[in-house]
């Protein structure tokens, strides 16, 4: 990594210092969490994500840089994508990319990467917004094949909020492009994804028909009570899962008579206590609040030119992804995915580029009143 002419970043991030703040609350956690061993491996993935931040804090310093990073992961993914479409002959996609990622955690990595890579089409056409559709389309072909309920309804949900932050200066495009892609969910949602919505339905004795979905809420109140025994500083890295056989019903443990968190809220407060999860939801709110400062200060009769509107809608994106992946986690934890991480370590550099730009546009409108305000005295 060479460093940028403006020097290396890090704490000049307000998500940064949260997170950073965690980290070292996570590994003084060691001390008093029960069962160290498990601990630990979060130890050093929390000191991973904090390395990965700064090397992508850093090495994105231009348009360029950026389009890179967005064009690997978009790529990445539909090739993802494919190779699980070649390899699921029935059911749901699975297993696909690491150990531990079920069909839930692929789908919500999908959801997020279709909004980061999706607000590129928002520029000015070239001919690789078509290679840019058919990924974004083998994307979403691979999650409706996880068939995760969680992640398509953070996908659909995040979609109406993106109604709310239109293009700056593309508004019909992102319209019709938005048209596009409802239309695109609607002709790819099969009978199987019915299906599995239509079971999460009362019976006639008022008991949910899906035995996964009602055992979501059952992990939930236990979690809850596991969380009143320990509230502030927490158990450790997998609270629930070694806490599971004494507060869950023998019926809803799984494999060797345990059951892992299915929720990142109640995985954050059981593992990390108020204190954890404070400082981690803390640093993902400054970084969600940002969109609301994706918007150019431009002159009258100014237009944005390419490198703008790349960091104005990508800013959008990044965020919109950020919130999907964060409601998804509602229904599976995604607590050791690093897609978050990406986008919390991406918003404040497109952010902080946006407001250089107003602020120095506010200081050339002020000089130029005040040379206006020098002709009239004159």
């Amino acid at each position: 990594m060479k460093p940028p002419e403006r020097g290396l970043r890090f704490w000049t991030y307000h998500e940064n210092k949260f997170l950073t703040v965690m980290a070292i609350f996570v590994c003084l956690q060691q001390f008093w969490v029960k069962f160290g061993v498990l601990h630990l491996d979060y130890v050093i993935l929390f000191i991973k994500f904090l390395l990965l931040m700064f090397i992508i804090q850093n090495v994105v310093a231009s348009a360029k840089e950026l389009r890179g990073v967005i064009w690997v992961n978009l790529l990445g993914s539909a090739y993802l994508s494919y190779y699980g479409m070649s390899q699921t002959v029935g059911g749901r996609m699975e297993g696909l990319g690491g150990n531990g990622m079920d069909a839930n955690l692929i789908g919500m990595h999908f959801a997020a990467i279709t909004f980061m890579g999706g607000y590129l089409l928002i520029e000015r056409f070239r001919y690789t917004h078509i290679i840019i559709a058919g990924a974004l389309g083998v994307i979403l072909m691979g999650l409706f094949m996880t068939e995760s309920r969680g992640a398509i309804l953070a996908l659909v949900a995040t979609g109406g909020l993106a109604l709310f932050f239109p293009s700056q200066q593309s508004k019909g495009k992102f319209l019709l492009l938005g048209l596009m892609a409802a239309t695109a969910v609607a002709l790819l949602m099969g009978p199987q994804i019915i299906q599995r919505f239509e079971s999460m339905e009362t019976d006639n004795l008022g008991e949910i028909k899906d035995k996964s979905a009602e055992s979501r809420i059952v992990i939930i109140e236990a979690q809850i009570e596991m969380w009143k025994k320990n509230p502030i500083l927490g158990f450790g890295h997998r609270g629930t899962l070694v806490q599971s056989p004494d507060y869950l019903p023998e019926e809803y443990l799984t494999g060797p008579g345990v059951r892992a968190s299915h929720n990142l809220t109640m995985a954050l407060l059981v593992d990390h206590g108020i204190i954890g999860a404070l400082l981690y939801f803390s640093a993902a709110f400054i970084a969600l609040i940002r969109i609301f400062g994706y918007r150019y200060r431009l002159a009258e009769g100014e237009t944005l030119n390419d490198e703008q509107r790349l960091y104005s809608n990508m800013l959008v994106g990044s965020v919109l992804a950020l919130f999907c992946f964060l409601l998804a986690g509602q229904g599976a934890n995604n607590k050791k995915l690093e897609e978050d991480i990406w986008f919390i370590a991406l918003i404040p550099v497109l952010y902080r580029e946006i407001k250089a730009f107003n602020r120095r546009t506010q200081v050339d409108e002020q000089r130029l009143a005040v040379q206006q305000e020098t002709l009239k005295a004159r």
